[in-house]
């Protein structure tokens, strides 16, 4: 019987198992894996992380105990207000917008008030 020698398509070890296995292990399967999805899709890996420095700037300010800000505050701090994850409205109508469960309602003029989303587990806010 003659077998045929595989190597891993992403470390380029011996392959051994099933005739049609492409990768030695499950790690090597997840990071090749990971590697082709966001490598071709470069917008996403970008919102996503607009998205993630969002959520920081707010969840830092809510470790600093700091509910009332100003838009001008979270602009300086690198804050992108054209990126979110959702929106909903408030128990006074007032317009929400969250980059996850985390988010803010605007105010009078330039304050902002920070909010959380009671549909998602909460985190410490």
């Amino acid at each position: 019987m003659l077998y045929s020698v595989k190597k891993c398509l992403e470390c380029n070890d011996f392959v051994s198992g099933r005739s049609d296995k492409k990768f030695c292990s499950d790690a090597c399967r997840t990071a090749h894996h990971n590697k082709t999805r966001f490598d071709s899709l470069p917008a996403i890996k970008e919102v996503n992380r607009i998205l993630i420095r969002n959520r920081t700037i707010l969840m830092d300010c809510c470790h600093r105990r700091k509910r009332k800000l100003t838009e001008d505050y979270l602009l300086a701090r690198g804050f992108n207000f054209n990126y979110f994850t959702h929106m909903n409205h408030g128990p006074r109508g007032e317009s929400r917008v969250f980059c996850y469960e985390i988010g803010y309602s605007r105010q009078e003029k330039n304050s902002i008030s920070l909010v959380k989303d009671s549909e998602i587990p909460k985190y410490g806010l």
